[in-house]
């Protein structure tokens, strides 16, 4: 049974190599961050589970779009929002 915290698309992020567990995520300042786990969860010091319920703690929200709200470092070492990688695997898997 997959973790209740684990979602479909953190594990394919990792399950495409575009990220690894070990990784380090940030919000957009680069102020907050957490590590990928192995099950496609974070951990940081808000606690773990899925990149909605650690965005959510982090801003000590109800709710949030870990999509959007976590970036990850790129080779230029910018923060880019891992929403872009799940649009390239979308890209990928569904070309126009």
């Amino acid at each position: 049974m997959r973790p209740k915290s684990a979602s479909r698309g953190d594990r394919s992020v990792i399950e495409c190599g575009l990220l690894k567990a070990g990784d380090k995520l940030f919000d957009a300042k680069g102020d907050v961050s957490a590590l990928i786990r192995s099950d496609g969860t974070l951990v940081s010091t808000f606690g773990n589970g899925s990149i909605h319920q650690m965005g959510a703690a982090a801003q000590n929200a109800p709710a949030c779009n870990g999509w959007m709200y976590w970036h990850y470092r790129n080779e230029k070492k910018e923060l880019v929002a891992i929403d872009e990688l799940r649009k390239i695997i979308r890209e990928e898997l569904y070309p126009e």
